[in-house]
């Protein structure tokens, strides 16, 4: 699942070592691997995790990696604004 997206993607362990550019998301921690067996039929159909989901497991997933992302911005754009 792609982590600033929501997007579910997919993936074999080929394709990551093949694909270089999701690889580099991979390593970034944009990407990461989750189990489809929690994903609701909404999102095995849409193969999308709705940006507002906090009740699914894979929407608290989504939901706290953004609330997380968003906090570390912050405290950079913070931290540049005391230099």
């Amino acid at each position: 699942m792609n982590t600033r997206t929501g997007e579910i993607i997919p993936l074999e362990i080929t394709d990551l070592l093949n694909n270089k550019i999701i690889a580099e998301e991979f390593k970034n921690g944009d990407l990461i691997p989750v189990d489809m067996n929690q994903a609701t039929d909404k999102q095995k159909q849409d193969m999308q995790v709705n940006i507002h989901d906090n009740r699914s497991e894979l929407g608290k997933i989504f939901t706290g990696n953004r609330k997380s992302r968003r906090a570390q911005e912050k405290k950079y754009r913070k931290y540049l604004k005391r230099k």
